[in-house]
């Protein structure tokens, strides 16, 4: 694949590769030439603690 074309194409799923995948992705032209970057990005799930629990309505709150 053409360096041309691979670049145009993470352009345009740059933000799907990052909600999906967890991975950035970075694209820097110099003089020299052309230097891509793909990064794994660690996310954490957020924690959750039932503070009450009735029949109808359970509170959730967040613990950080």
């Amino acid at each position: 694949m053409a360096i041309n074309r691979l670049i145009k194409h993470l352009n345009v799923n740059a933000r799907r590769l990052l909600e999906e995948h967890q991975v950035k992705y970075e694209n820097k032209t110099k003089h020299a030439g052309r230097r891509i970057r793909l990064t794994y990005m660690v996310v954490e799930a957020p924690a959750f603690e039932v503070i009450e629990q009735s029949a109808t309505l359970a509170t959730v709150a967040t613990v950080f």
